[in-house]
């Protein structure tokens, strides 16, 4: 499966089950989480299929190589295509909301951003390390997951990943095509790498 079909499969994933921001439980909303989060309604999310559609159709999103990058303090390294992580940086989760996350008992929290070719980085996505209880005690099953979706269970763990619906870069662009390939892959368990 490559890229695109990846993307696709994702993006029709969050159109079904996720439209909301995790921060606010608004759509269409900056969150106040360190700038604009990413997460955007469903109107967006069509927006993102189709020019992921577009990409396959013009063979526009091809990747040469893959690099890891570490989510630490979050223990975990996510692999994704060079030309993507080349413009990521890492760094732990600050502020009003690491305090949120820290009295709902994640071990670790992380916040990846982007570096646009022109303006100001943007989140892409942030990442989370859970005891399984406290994490499964955090969901309500009438709201947005707070702390994003769960991607990996193991010995009592869970690592769950909170990514953008949409790209806040005209669709045209590069940076615009990194974040819808990005996409496709954080939400796959075979890309990330446990460290512990």
């Amino acid at each position: 499966m490559n890229v695109l079909q990846l993307n696709i499969r994702s993006v029709l994933r969050h159109i079904v089950h996720e439209p909301l921001c995790p921060h606010s439980n608004q759509e269409r909303v900056s969150c106040g989480f360190d700038g604009m989060c990413g997460f955007f309604g469903r109107e967006d999310m069509i927006r993102s299929l189709v020019a992921a559609v577009a990409m396959l159709v013009t063979g526009t999103a091809t990747f040469a190589g893959t690099t890891n990058i570490s989510l630490a303090p979050v223990p975990f390294e996510l692999q994704l295509p060079s030309e993507i992580a080349e413009k990521l940086t890492v760094e732990p989760i600050s502020g009003a909301w690491a305090e949120e996350v820290k009295k709902w008992g994640a071990d670790a929290a992380s916040v990846v951003y982007y570096h646009p070719a022109e303006g100001s980085r943007s989140i892409l996505m942030s990442v989370y390390y859970f005891p399984a209880e406290k994490f499964d005690a955090a969901q309500n099953p009438n709201e947005a997951p707070p702390f994003g979706r769960e991607v990996i269970r193991r010995d009592g763990k869970v690592f769950s990943v909170a990514g953008p619906q949409d790209t806040i870069f005209d669709a045209e662009t590069v940076d615009a095509k990194n974040v819808v390939a990005s996409n496709a892959l954080i939400y796959e368990p075979e890309n990330y790498t446990p460290l512990k």
